[in-house]
C-alpha cells in the first residue's frame, strides 16, 4: 500500500487520476452531498484539490488525508503534525471527541496519518469501555427445549402434538450479543485488516 498523501484544505496535490478515479470521486461527493475532492488541472498537470472538508479518503489504492489549513509555522513540528494537533483540539473543544492532553502527546509524537490517529483513539476508548464490561441487554428468544423455561407457548405446542417431549417456550435472555456489540466487532474487524 502506498504511503498516505497529505493535503490541506483548498490545496491541490499532483494525482494522475483516471476515469475510474473520476467515477469514484463522483460517487463519494454524491454520497456526502458536498464536494470533498475535485479533479482538475493546474498548468496542464493532473491534480486533486481538496474542498473545505477534513478527513481521510481512499481513492483506488491511494489514501489521502485532508487536514485543516490552520497551523503555526514557528514550531519544530511539521505542518501536518501541527494541523493534526489543531484538529484534535478543535474536536475536543466542540465535545465531539473526548480526548485529554496526556492522551494527545503520544499520538502526535508518531508520524501517523489522521486515520491511524482516529483508529488509535477508537481502540483506546473501546478498550476502556470494554474493561468496564460489555453492553448487555435482554433479548426475546423463542425456542423448543426439553425443559420449561420462561413462558410456555401452548398455542404453538398444540399445533405440533408430535413433539410432546419438547416445550415451545419464549424467554428473555440477558446477553452481550446485541446490535451495539456486533457493530463494535464489525468495526474492529474492518480496522484490523
Amino acid at each position: 500500500m502506498l504511503a498516505p498523501q497529505t493535503v490541506f484544505e483548498h490545496q491541490p496535490i499532483p494525482f494522475a487520476w483516471t476515469s475510474r478515479h473520476l467515477m469514484a470521486l463522483e460517487r463519494m461527493n454524491r454520497a456526502y452531498g458536498a464536494e470533498v475532492l475535485r479533479a482538475t488541472t493546474v498548468r496542464g498537470a493532473l491534480v486533486l484539490q481538496a474542498a473545505e472538508h477534513v478527513g481521510v479518503v481512499r481513492l483506488g489504492g491511494q489514501t489521502i488525508q485532508i487536514l485543516p489549513k490552520m497551523y503555526r509555522g514557528d514550531s519544530d513540528k511539521t505542518p501536518a503534525q501541527q494541523a493534526t494537533r489543531n484538529l484534535l483540539h478543535m474536536l475536543a473543544y466542540a465535545n465531539d471527541l473526548s480526548i485529554r492532553e496526556h492522551a494527545l502527546a503520544p499520538l502526535l509524537k508518531q508520524n501517523a496519518d489522521w486515520f491511524e490517529i482516529l483508529t488509535r483513539l477508537f481502540a483506546t476508548h473501546l478498550q476502556a469501555e470494554w474493561q468496564r464490561g460489555a453492553q448487555r441487554d435482554y433479548q426475546r428468544i423463542e425456542d423448543e427445549l426439553p425443559l420449561l423455561k420462561g413462558k410456555w407457548r401452548i398455542g404453538e405446542q398444540l399445533r405440533r402434538p408430535m413433539q410432546h417431549h419438547r416445550f415451545h417456550v419464549a424467554y428473555d435472555e440477558f446477553t452481550s450479543d446485541n446490535a451495539l456489540n456486533r457493530v463494535f466487532r464489525f468495526v474492529v474487524e474492518r480496522l484490523w485488516k
